[in-house]
């Protein structure tokens, strides 16, 4: 049976991450894969995700997230392909609502650079309105490319002398007297200490301790807009439509083929992993979408020409999951806004792997008995 110091299961957005940092320490460390990652089974697709400073979740993100930039920037040097694209970013919605009140909240506890606007659609034509939603934009805003990001980790990871299993499912994982043994489909193996960053498949890997995690159907939409360089010039946004109710898009660029990206970001209908392949966008969906475009904005979206599902692991309150159980470490429930975060939560795991301190507050993270 092999040994390692450390196996992670699951190389999405946060596995990808800890096994690149990982690669470097000097463990001998193991990546274990169900797929072929990066891939469209998950949560970690679609082409586009956005990154922002002035995170209304939280003001305790904002040192998460300054040094999750620096990391991507890091990464984009050391794979040597850009992984961020600078746009900006509007937090569109009511002023007294949670999406701007929460903006807000971040800017001035962090001093982050932003501007004010009361009326966005006094500022910007394209916007059409309810009378006197605000926005908070941010300079700093833009997105990253996640199935880029991941390969680009994962290569450097090879190279620097971590393995790698690809198209492995994990059968089974015990604790033993020595540390943890991992049953797959090639064999068992076993570590000192395991690593979960399975997404989805967290509740079925962590029984009795993500029984408060739902997995739901989130989709993504891409319309061909006749005039793309009308949406050129956006920055990302984020939109207010209701409590909890968000409609957040990218301008069109050549990364994406001019297409216009869009997506809500809410508790979408519950799914089983293993039901993902045979679900279908509907058509309602769709109408239901260029219903919301038409509403606020006055630019021409064309017609919807590709549609994606992926699945959010979510948490009662839409925070990450931090299930420290001293040589087992779990991290998920990123609730659809964590891919962002993976570059620093990669190096979390690393120092939580190398028994370092965390220099970062995850009380947000942690349910009552991991931080007592």
């Amino acid at each position: 049976m092999n040994d390692f110091d450390v196996i992670i299961i699951g190389l999405g957005a946060m596995g990808s991450a800890a096994i690149e940092q990982l690669s470097r320490s000097g463990l001998r460390v193991l990546g274990i894969e169900q797929f072929v990652s990066p891939h469209a089974k998950g949560s970690s697709h679609g082409e586009s995700r956005i990154i922002r400073k002035a995170y209304f979740e939280d003001p305790l993100y904002v040192p998460l997230l300054e040094r999750a930039y620096a990391l991507w920037a890091e990464l984009e040097q050391r794979a040597r392909r850009q992984l961020y694209y600078p746009t900006g970013g509007l937090m569109i919605g009511p002023p007294e609502g949670e999406l701007i009140q929460g903006t807000l909240d971040s800017v001035k506890t962090h001093h982050l650079p932003h501007q004010y606007w009361p009326d966005l659609a006094r500022q910007d034509s394209r916007w059409t309105l309810p009378e006197n939603f605000a926005a908070v934009f941010e300079t700093d805003a833009g997105f990253l490319l996640p199935e880029v990001c991941i390969a680009a980790q994962l290569k450097l990871a090879s190279q620097q002398g971590a393995m790698i299993w690809q198209n492995t499912p994990v059968i089974d994982w015990q604790e033993t007297s020595e540390g943890y043994r991992v049953q797959t489909d090639r064999g068992p193996v076993s570590t000192q200490r395991l690593i979960l960053t399975t997404g989805a498949w967290l509740p079925q890997h962590l029984a009795g301790a993500a029984t408060d995690l739902k997995v739901t159907r989130q989709i993504l939409f891409w319309f061909q807009p006749p005039q793309p360089e009308l949406f050129a010039d956006l920055p990302v946004f984020l939109l207010e439509l209701a409590p909890e109710l968000f409609l957040y898009g990218f301008p069109t660029h050549a990364i994406n083929q001019h297409r216009f990206k869009v997506a809500l970001h809410f508790p979408g209908e519950p799914i089983a992993p293993a039901e993902l392949p045979s679900t279908q966008v509907r058509p309602d969906e769709i109408a239901q979408m260029q219903q919301l475009l038409r509403e606020h904005l006055s630019l021409d979206c064309g017609p919807c020409v590709q549609t994606q599902v992926c699945m959010y692991t979510n948490s009662p309150d839409g925070h990450f999951r931090w299930y420290d159980r001293d040589t087992l470490l779990a991290v998920s429930a990123c609730s659809g806004h964590g891919f962002k975060f993976a570059s620093v939560i990669g190096e979390l795991i690393k120092h939580w792997a190398l028994k370092e301190a965390i220099p970062f507050d995850l009380s947000l993270f942690q349910t009552e008995s991991e931080s007592s």
